[in-house]
């Protein structure tokens, strides 16, 4: 039975959440509520692809273009102990 179990956990997909303008957050990006829209003048990109926002640094990887005209950030936050782990951030395509 905790072979069966443990093989669902690993097959389960990631889920993702919708963007407030109808597209997909990716679920590599998305534990299901860890992405939202942010100013897009709080972000500073880099010119080596990275970006930061409010201390927290995204690499080239962690960089994507938005589907629409906003910005958005995708962090999972551990009340416990006050850490923010930064998964994506994406980047308005007028930037």
């Amino acid at each position: 039975m905790i072979r069966i179990v443990a093989a669902f956990l690993v097959s389960a997909p990631v889920l993702a959440h919708d963007a407030p303008s109808g597209w997909s957050y990716p679920g590599d990006c998305c534990g299901g509520s860890d992405c939202h829209p942010i100013a897009c003048s709080t972000i500073k990109d880099q010119p080596d692809g990275s970006a930061t926002w409010l201390g927290l640094f995204f690499t080239r990887e962690q960089v994507k273009i938005s589907h629409d005209a906003s910005c958005h950030v995708c962090v999972t936050y551990n009340t416990a102990n006050h850490n923010r782990f930064p998964h994506c951030i994406f980047l308005s395509p007028t930037m």
